[in-house]
């Protein structure tokens, strides 16, 4: 590409001119994305879309489960484990 923008071998510039080129070459690759890659600003007032609260909604539902399952074995660690356990079928309603 730079040897056709060159109009010849990029070898047999001058570290001046071949600076000069570059330089040059970047200046007009920024010119033409800036028009192409530019977003338009709407101003004003906008509103939320559906499939946004719906996501919001699920995610909200999502966060509760986890928070219910936490408080959960948060409550079964609280309970003390009974001291005399079967050794043969691990049950607390008699010991060994």
């Amino acid at each position: 590409m730079i040897d056709v923008a060159n109009g010849g071998a990029f070898v047999d510039k001058t570290p001046t001119n071949v600076t000069q080129l570059i330089e040059n070459m970047t200046l007009n690759h920024q010119q033409f994305t800036a028009r192409s890659n530019s977003t338009t600003l709407v101003k004003g007032i906008h509103g939320v879309e559906a499939s946004y609260l719906a996501n919001h909604k699920k995610i909200e539902g999502k966060l509760d489960d986890l928070a219910t399952m936490v408080k959960t074995l948060a409550n079964l660690q609280k309970t003390p484990t009974p001291s005399t356990l079967c050794g043969i079928c691990a049950s607390t309603n008699h010991p060994t």
